[in-house]
């Protein structure tokens, strides 16, 4: 429920209780709770726990603390000292350290300002969730190519008719693709449902980098030709959205001068040319 829906209906049961308060005073009553409850904007330095071979869906992480213009130190792996964290990226802040990526870039949101109004906060937990499924299908059929050409070629591609599928993606993307495309798509509609620019609303939020961190790797994927194609037909929005971010100038710049592969060298077994 909105802070105004929630004031009437509190504003409307103190009236039926005999209590003459009005809609204004409650509706400032809970932005003020809000905003005590929420975290402060940071004034302690982050410090980032990741591999230095490859950025992977830390990415988004670095992105979004060039684009808001946040120093932050950086240390391997083996440098992390806190018993509660078992994998990377991880982040620690003033004593408080959070691992796992939508964790990370959460916790570093709320402390620079860019987190999602709280009322938004469950759909953004959802396409982050989404983002990540589609990113962990992705990178694992392209890593391993489990399914045999022959199966494709003489089942999947009669069976589906995805004749354009093939052209666009060859019989390895085939196969990857066709899980991938219901799951494009169900992004497209809910990011066509919640943007406007950005992914969630009028503002950038750590949404944005996570779902462009994804886009970024589909064009490593198959290559920008290929993912603008199948974008282009499956979830127009998605390029719309993600080119907002993208194009933002603190964002361009990091994106240009980042030398670190999205991927790891092991990752590349199958490239779809």
């Amino acid at each position: 429920m909105a802070t105004e829906e929630l004031a009437a209906a509190i504003a409307d049961a103190a009236v039926g209780a005999g209590i003459d308060v009005s809609k204004e005073a409650v509706a400032f009553a809970l932005g003020y709770s809000t905003a005590m409850n929420a975290p402060k904007l940071n004034t302690d330095p982050f410090t980032i726990y990741h591999h230095e071979e490859y950025c992977g869906q830390a990415q988004a992480i670095y992105m979004m603390l060039a684009d808001a213009g946040v120093e932050f130190e950086r240390k391997s792996p083996q440098e992390v000292t806190d018993p509660t964290i078992f994998a990377v990226p991880a982040v620690e802040c003033g004593g408080e350290w959070r691992s796992q990526t939508l964790a990370v870039i959460r916790f570093i949101a709320e402390r620079i300002g860019y987190e999602v109004p709280f009322a938004l906060s469950t759909i953004s937990e959802k396409l982050s969730l989404d983002f990540r499924e589609v990113w962990d299908s992705l990178c694992m059929q392209y890593k391993v190519g489990l399914v045999p050409d022959h199966w494709i070629e003489t089942h999947l591609k009669r069976w589906l008719k995805v004749r354009r599928l093939l052209f666009l993606c060859g019989r390895c993307g085939e196969f990857i693709f066709l899980f991938l495309i219901g799951r494009l798509q169900c992004l497209n509609a809910t990011v066509t449902r919640t943007s406007q620019p950005f992914c969630i609303g009028s503002s950038v939020s750590f949404a944005d980098f996570l779902l462009l961190n994804l886009v970024l790797l589909l064009e490593v994927v198959i290559g920008d030709t290929r993912a603008k194609a199948l974008l282009s037909e499956y979830a127009p929005a998605i390029i719309t959205v993600s080119d907002a971010t993208r194009h933002r100038p603190k964002v361009a710049a990091y994106l240009s001068y980042c030398a670190e592969p999205l991927l790891c060298e092991a990752s590349k077994v199958r490239h779809l040319k």
